[in-house]
């Protein structure tokens, strides 16, 4: 029973762990998933998605919405920028724009 195994056989015995990332391997006793820079890629990346469903749960739910004074939907607004401000938007500026003439 004097085989020579070969640090190959020693790794193999103790378990070598892969980034989640990149897949390397993984330092000997390295108790996390990640490496340090692929750790903050990752988090990057779940972040940008994270904003963007929300960006795009918000949209949906403006495209419901009306406006109070007129009923029109915000969601009917062209987004290259309205020809016109919405009611609610160009009411107060009207208004102020007389008090300061």
């Amino acid at each position: 029973m004097g085989t020579d195994q070969g640090p190959e056989a020693v790794n193999h015995l103790q378990g070598v762990h892969y980034c989640r990332g990149c897949g390397r391997a993984l330092p000997l006793g390295f108790r996390g998933h990640f490496h340090k820079e692929c750790l903050r890629d990752d988090k990057r990346r779940r972040i940008c998605e994270q904003r963007r469903r929300e960006q795009e749960r918000f949209k949906r739910f403006l495209e419901k919405e009306r406006c109070l004074n007129c009923g029109a939907k915000f969601g009917d607004q062209r987004s290259e920028g309205a020809t016109e401000a919405s009611c609610e938007a160009s009411q107060p500026t009207q208004e102020r724009d007389k008090t300061l003439r």
